[in-house]
């Protein structure tokens, strides 16, 4: 049950995204959308490190904690995390801010940049409230925070301000997510005091050790990391080496070419027990079957996809987003190819993670983030946004064929749908 909440709240954020990068596209137009995307993108990335592997460390510690019944622990944990996220994140906040100072961040994106830093640490507290929230078996109620709230909240907000006034610049918008999160952070503080046991031993007696809540960070932690990095770089680096139209033409492809791949994110969520499960077991029989079987579902979701949006994505595109953005199109179609065929590897990233080869998986990513950088520098110069979707692309496909060959090797699996090789 728990398996078809998450991929019901995933679809919900998948679907909420797309109607709020559509409002926003009409709303802003190209430069001010690429403004906010930059923005946001690099809030993104900055978050990672105030809060990396950290949500996993809370949900297993309180979870047995809760188990143990020891209420007193469970609040010390969330105490300990909770200041650590702040530590981290006012750091890096402060960090960033005097780099903007300092003239190094354009001109036009300052304004809207000094406004995203706020997000920073409420964007890193959400994912810690939420992971605690999972830890006493509020499994619904954590998702929903660190799923779906913010950006319901952002919409409605987006909808009433756009409806009042007609206007909105990239300040405002990011603005108003800000403030979307706050109230999504309240949600979840709220949903916490409402739930929580109630420790009935001091808080002084319980002692946590800070060194094993830094180290959680993780192998996983990191490979999460990598992957938004590579899910945000391109765009900075569009509004690095070209302007801020090009930078919301480009990610507004990214946004459309993503629906090609939500079925493979869906699945993931939904097979990750079932994969270490089997591992577990030993049982090499099943965890083939499950392989296949989740590879071909997410081609069932894929293809169909990918052919409509070759077919109808100029009309879709169009009535969507407006006829300023019909230049998203060519770069759409090529980071579509991209995800198709990495799509056609399966659950590659997460069988490795699920078996005990995160460390193989964290390679793997690690290169394909490296791969991801170089090619940015050399295509974006010359191509924009059909060069940054080349070099995302080309890295999906590489990191996706290099992790395949690392599951044949560790495991004796086929990850693909087909049946050769198994």
């Amino acid at each position: 049950m728990q398996n078809i909440w998450g991929v019901v709240l995933k679809a919900a954020s998948l679907v909420l995204g797309f109607v709020i990068v559509a409002i926003m596209a009409r709303a802003l137009g190209p430069e001010e959308y690429g403004i906010y995307a930059v923005v946001f993108a690099a809030v993104t990335i900055l978050t990672v490190p105030t809060a990396l592997g950290l949500p996993n460390y809370v949900v297993r510690e309180v979870a047995r904690a809760y188990g143990g019944q020891d209420e007193a622990r469970i609040a010390t944990i969330l105490s300990s995390a909770g200041k650590l996220v702040l530590l981290v994140s006012s750091l890096v906040a402060v960090l960033a801010l005097l780099w903007t100072i300092a003239g190094d961040a354009g001109a036009s994106y300052r304004p809207t940049f000094l406004v995203g830093l706020l997000l920073i640490p409420v964007m890193a507290l959400i994912l810690v409230m939420g992971a605690a929230l999972r830890g006493i078996g509020q499994v619904v109620g954590g998702l929903v925070l660190g799923l779906v709230l913010r950006h319901a909240v952002f919409l409605v907000l987006l909808i009433g301000v756009v409806a009042l006034s007609g206007r909105l610049d990239a300040r405002a918008a990011m603005g108003l997510h800000v403030l979307a999160a706050v109230i999504a952070l309240a949600y979840g503080v709220a949903n916490w005091m409402l739930h929580r046991p109630v420790a009935q031993t001091p808080r002084s007696q319980i002692q946590i050790d800070r060194r094993d809540m830094l180290r959680a960070t993780g192998i996983m932690g990191i490979i999460a990391g990598a992957q938004t990095l590579n899910a945000n770089l391109d765009v900075i680096m569009i509004g690095a080496f070209r302007d801020a139209e090009t930078a919301g033409i480009y990610k507004l492809s990214a946004t459309v070419a993503l629906l090609t791949v939500a079925g493979l994110q869906a699945v993931n969520m939904v097979m990750m027990p079932h994969f270490a499960r089997a591992h577990r077991e030993d049982s090499h029989t099943q965890l083939q079957g499950l392989a296949t079987r989740s590879a071909r579902m997410i081609l069932l979701t894929a293809v169909p996809t990918a052919f409509v949006l070759v077919v109808l994505g100029r009309q879709v595109i169009d009535l969507a987003f407006g006829p300023a953005f019909a230049a998203s199109y060519f770069p759409m179609v090529i980071l579509m190819f991209g995800q198709l065929t990495g799509a056609l590897f399966g659950s590659v990233v997460t069988i490795l993670n699920m078996t005990g080869y995160e460390k193989d998986a964290m390679k793997g990513i690690l290169a394909a983030s490296a791969v991801n950088i170089l090619l940015n520098v050399l295509l974006i110069p010359p191509y924009g946004a059909a060069g940054a979707a080349a070099a995302t692309a080309i890295t999906v496909i590489v990191w996706n064929v290099a992790l395949h060959a690392l599951v044949r090797k560790r495991l004796a699996i086929n990850s693909t749908p087909f049946a050769f090789g198994q």
